[in-house]
């Protein structure tokens, strides 16, 4: 039986494996279309930016692992705390962060569920 937990897990990996290979369309279809990101150190946003974004790095090679820490659900609404860690390279760019994430995901009436709010906690490694 494919349980809710086991599909939010699903969207996580599939999250992480769009992020490496660059495939925004993926990405942009695994948030509601109201979702909002918290990074420190900037204003929120909201999917379009997070698309417009992630254009920006294509060709960027990113490479990463996470842990699922936390994973609770109540009904329609789940959140997940990950430990993340990525690298990531570009033409005159190297960065690698590390940090946590907590996500609030909703499940929409299609039956799937997205990421509706994350705030990014991921700090540069020293």
């Amino acid at each position: 039986m494919y349980t809710d937990e086991q599909s939010i897990r699903d969207l996580v990996s599939m999250w992480f494996k769009a992020t490496m290979s660059g495939d925004t369309k993926t990405i942009l279809g695994l948030m509601t279309n109201d979702a909002t990101f918290l990074v420190a150190g900037s204003e929120p946003f909201g999917k379009e930016a997070f698309g417009r974004a992630a254009e920006q790095q294509k060709g960027w090679k990113i490479n990463g692992s996470y842990e699922i820490e936390e994973l609770q659900i109540h009904g329609d609404w789940a959140y997940l705390q990950n430990r993340i860690r990525i690298e990531i390279s570009g033409e005159d760019t190297r960065m690698v962060r590390s940090g946590h994430a907590l996500s609030l995901l909703k499940k929409e009436s299609d039956g799937q569920w997205r990421i509706f709010k994350d705030a990014n906690l991921l700090v540069p490694e020293k």
